[in-house]
């Protein structure tokens, strides 16, 4: 799966892995599917393209994509999103300015998995923001195809373009901006970056409502 850059017009073809070297390491985070993102970073191994990076990158998507049993079968998930949700819960649940013991142990519990506490020098965090980056122009993908999530009241009618990218920004904040200056957990402020800086490259018509929304935040 294509991450979402703009909107498609056309269905293009997929290209094959060797095809997609041409623009390393930028198909690496172009690149939705866990799989196909390992076939990459493979191929780049096997080339010897930024072998010292590599390792890193290696390393964060060994902790992101986790071998999980589902209907009874072996699935890979996502442990980047199940942060993303974590976090998302978290905001769903405060009151007030307060949020629940339970979901502030939830993501910390997420954060130890991922293992990037250890991660200081400005190598590591740049490699960082970008895996965090990726996991939001994927949550982007995710949720404009996602009939269920454009829909309005009672699934009857869907959400202009405008509306869905609005419906978005809420999600960044609360998620990005709002739950995390409220737990500080390690590396919040490459996560909010992150994601702030992914959501006005995908949706640049909207750059302005999301300032205005981590504005009133702020403000609050």
């Amino acid at each position: 799966m294509e991450l979402l850059k703009k909107k498609k017009t056309v269905e293009q073809e997929r290209p094959s892995v060797a095809a997609m070297m041409n623009a390393w390491p930028d198909c690496f985070y172009n690149e939705g599917d866990a799989q196909i993102r390992r076939d990459l970073l493979d191929e780049a191994d096997r080339q010897a393209l930024t072998p010292e990076e590599n390792a890193l990158r290696r390393r964060l998507i060994d902790k992101r994509y986790v071998k999980v049993k589902k209907d009874g079968k072996m699935a890979t998930a996502d442990m980047y999103l199940r942060l993303w949700f974590s976090i998302s819960f978290a905001g769903d649940s405060m009151r007030g300015d307060k949020i629940p013991k339970r979901s502030e142990k939830d993501i910390a519990k997420e954060l130890k998995s991922l293992d990037i506490t250890t991660l200081e020098s400005e190598e590591e965090k740049a490699l960082l923001y970008r895996e965090f980056y990726h996991t939001a122009t994927l949550y982007f993908s995710l949720s404009m195809g996602d009939k269920q999530y454009g829909s309005v009241i009672l699934g009857f009618g869907r959400m202009s373009d405008q509306k869905v990218a609005q419906k978005i920004a809420r999600d960044v904040v609360k998620v990005g901006c709002t739950v995390p200056e409220l737990v500080r957990f390690t590396h919040y402020d490459i996560w909010q970056k992150a994601l702030t800086d992914a959501y006005r490259d995908v949706f640049p018509d909207e750059a302005d409502y999301l300032a205005r929304l981590i504005r009133a935040g702020k403000e609050e």
